[in-house]
């Protein structure tokens, strides 16, 4: 049972972290389109579609997962040598 939900917080963990990665990288871009004098006309948007949030937390969600399946397949051996 423990191992379960250490398993679910290892992947729900590993989904944030990357989606927040994602957040950081457009922050960062979004900083950097910033600094160029465009204008007072010009606005700097972006399409919702575009920033791709449901791939990064699908893939965090992935990374977790086989993270917690190696660390629970390491443990098991240890434990029964």
């Amino acid at each position: 049972m423990n191992q379960g939900l250490v398993s679910y917080g290892i992947m729900v963990v590993c989904g944030i972290l990357l989606w927040q990665f994602r957040i950081f990288q457009l922050n960062s871009r979004l900083q950097k389109l910033s600094e160029f004098d465009i204008g007072n006309g010009i606005q700097t948007e972006l399409n919702f579609d575009n920033l791709n949030f449901g791939r990064y937390l699908f893939i965090g969600f992935l990374i977790g997962t086989i993270l917690s399946i190696l660390i629970f397949k390491n443990k098991n051996k240890t434990v029964t040598q």
